[in-house]
């Protein structure tokens, strides 16, 4: 379903960007962005239509950066109406409660 769905940004290129794949990219705070990535009005619309499966990470390139901002994406995650977040093992799926 949300395939179905597609995004127009800026930096397209004029081509469009099924919603399931622009809500895989990773939220990262590295470069001073104003808002989460994907935008929070993606994350939005993406839990509207019954998305569910969040993954999030530090985008961690040296080890004072790991875990760096976690605690607030999770929470505007909660505010967002998320409950849980992914990780994987093994290839599946491993949900934890926000």
């Amino acid at each position: 379903m949300l395939a179905d769905y597609h995004v127009h940004t800026e930096f397209s290129d004029d081509s469009v960007y099924p919603l399931d794949t622009v809500c895989r990219d990773a939220i990262s705070f590295r470069y001073g962005l104003p808002d989460l990535q994907p935008c929070t009005q993606i994350l939005k619309l993406y839990r509207e239509l019954g998305g569910h499966v969040i993954t999030f990470g530090s985008d961690s390139h040296k080890p004072e950066h790991l875990g760096a901002h976690i605690p607030e994406v999770r929470e505007r995650l909660r505010n967002l109406g998320f409950t849980e977040f992914c990780t994987y093992r093994h290839m599946q799926p491993v949900f934890h409660a926000l």
